[in-house]
């Protein structure tokens, strides 16, 4: 049976009022009293007091999820269906910018990562060619509407990874990768080689050690510690927790660009990183590093 998206907040019955509480506010002794946030749903929901992720041992906050034998309205923002609409029609938000997401005839969406690759390019050319213009050049309001354009398409993109992260259920995976098809150039692109997670760090890295990654991908990482970085354009590195094996430690690092070296993420917090990736090696640790940009390419898990 679908499970829906891991939840946070919770409609919670009480003998005189009902109110929306948040995953702060409750414990397990409030199962049988909490529902579903939705006026549209209202279906039971349960506290769950988190779990360890065996894979790079983090832990995982308490969560809300659906109570045995339930499930939410077709409708419901907490549904498969109904948060990816949610989130969609909130990518649109902003004016003049192509939607990265492109509905389809059959109700799926179409997510143009392309999209976000032009634009990162585009930037990247106009910076080049503003270094050698005059200071007052045309070039710059372009400059300022690609980055923001730019800035929108990551933030998209991270979220939609956000929401991938937040389904555990394998049919509940199913049905998200039915809904949003990943496009990359003119091919499709899987979203197992897209999205990894803390027990998929070792299939990127040997990826990566076979061929290099044209197009940006999504993780999911814990930060650990924050370290100082010998490359100037990239100050601070983020180390994050690494998924163990037996040999090897693959260690993902977030690399922050000097306009960010303020950008503060909380060690224990779990995050998706949005970007491109390369790798290193050094006797048994396994490095995957992400250059980051645009603030927009980290947003917390939950």
């Amino acid at each position: 049976m679908a499970k829906g998206i891991k939840m946070v907040c919770a409609y919670k019955r009480e003998l005189e009022t009902a109110t929306v509480r948040n995953i702060q506010e409750l414990s397990k002794a409030d199962n049988g009293s909490l529902f579903c946030e939705d006026p549209r749903c209202r279906t039971r929901v349960e506290y769950n007091s988190g779990y360890t992720r065996l894979a790079t041992n983090t832990t995982v906050s308490p969560y809300l999820k659906l109570a045995k034998d339930c499930c939410h309205a077709a409708e419901c923002k907490n549904s498969i269906s109904g948060a990816v609409k949610v989130f969609v029609g909130d990518s649109r938000d902003v004016e003049n910018v192509p939607d990265i997401f492109e509905d389809t005839q059959d109700g799926s969406f179409t997510f143009r990562l392309n999209l976000l690759e032009q634009s990162r390019t585009q930037l990247n050319k106009l910076s080049d060619k503003m270094a050698t213009e005059p200071e007052g050049s045309s070039l710059g309001k372009e400059y300022v509407e690609t980055k923001k354009r730019l800035a929108s398409y990551c933030k998209s993109a991270a979220g939609i990874s956000r929401l991938r992260s937040l389904i555990q259920d394998r049919s509940d995976v199913e049905d998200f990768e039915s809904l949003v098809k990943i496009q990359y150039k003119d091919r499709q692109v899987m979203w197992k080689d897209f999205f990894y997670d803390d027990e998929r760090y070792h299939v990127l890295y040997n990826r990566l050690s076979r061929s290099r990654i044209e197009h940006p991908i999504a993780i999911r990482v814990t930060a650990k510690q924050v370290k100082s970085s010998k490359v100037e354009q990239y100050p601070v590195s983020i180390q994050c927790y690494a998924e163990t094996e037996e040999q090897s430690s693959y260690i993902p690092w977030v690399n922050l660009h000097q306009d960010l070296k303020d950008l503060e993420l909380s060690s224990g917090q779990s995050y998706i990183v949005l970007g491109h990736v390369s790798n290193s090696e050094k006797d048994r640790f396994k490095n995957l590093k992400f250059a980051i940009n645009n603030r927009q390419q980290i947003v917390r898990e939950r």
